[in-house]
């Protein structure tokens, strides 16, 4: 599963140089996640054994250095408080606490907030991951904070492999013909998620996009016909959240000003 993406933490693995924060984007990566905990703290392998005792804690989910917050609506600050209480013990086992969160798009303001303090400042020998399948709800001070690893999915993959592209998308939208700001907010919602599964799509395609040998970042090099779409996702979830506050046709202009500007 993902094995391209589990051979390059097993590089930063032997070249002892994980980042303490990542968000991982895509759909049902709670398991892979726990695969990622075990291969950090496994002291057999540069991957994971399965057999010593950090593997079978993890795998089995009973490790008093494991936390997850597994909400099926919101992350309240509550949850928040309880993994920094959490975070703020020394490990009694594993080399590097885990903190994991599910469905990091479900977070409440106050608990983004909250948690937003502990990113800026990780514990010492912690190790956290956010998982969530969309980018548009979560604050961008949160994903700037994180690295983010995109993972591909079988319908990604068939979109772009039969001509997907940004252009074929805008075609069939009528950017200037809103009439409120429901309907905006649903193509800038669209848009959001076509441009984050064209990253997943050409990342993973290619093994060597995924690493930078210099300075082993998780995307930090794109091919030429890519490398301006991070920063054009970023400017519209800007937009998507701050539809609120603005009128559409301004919403419509920063789109065309910002977000597709070369």
């Amino acid at each position: 599963m993902y094995e391209n993406i589990l051979n390059y933490f097993s590089l930063l693995k032997k070249l002892n140089c994980f980042s303490t924060s990542y968000l991982f984007v895509g759909e049902d990566l709670l398991q892979f996640s726990l695969e990622i905990a075990k291969l950090i703290n496994c002291p057999n392998s540069n991957r994971y054994c399965d057999i010593c005792e950090s593997c079978r804690e993890l795998k089995k989910k009973v490790s008093f250095d494991l936390f997850i917050i597994e909400e099926p609506s919101y992350i309240k600050i509550d949850n928040i408080r309880q993994a920094q209480r959490f975070l703020s013990f020394k490990s009694s086992n594993l080399s590097k606490k885990i903190l994991i969160v599910n469905r990091a798009h479900n977070f409440t303001e106050e608990a983004a907030n909250s948690f937003l303090k502990t990113l800026e400042e990780p514990p010492k020998n912690s190790f956290i991951i956010l998982l969530s399948s969309r980018l548009d709800t979560i604050l961008p001070t949160i994903i700037s904070r994180c690295k983010s690893v995109y993972f591909p999915s079988e319908s990604t993959h068939s979109r772009f492999n039969n001509g997907g592209t940004l252009e074929t998308f805008l075609n069939t939208k009528n950017i200037g013909a809103f009439k409120n700001r429901e309907l905006a907010r649903s193509f800038f919602s669209d848009l959001i998620v076509f441009l984050r599964d064209y990253i997943i799509f050409v990342l993973t395609n290619d093994r060597k996009i995924l690493l930078n040998q210099s300075s082993y970042e998780i995307i930090c090099r794109f091919p030429e016909a890519v490398k301006i779409m991070p920063e054009k996702l970023e400017n519209i979830i800007k937009i998507y959240n701050d539809l609120d506050n603005i009128n559409v046709n301004l919403a419509v202009n920063l789109l065309n000003l910002s977000a597709f500007s070369e």
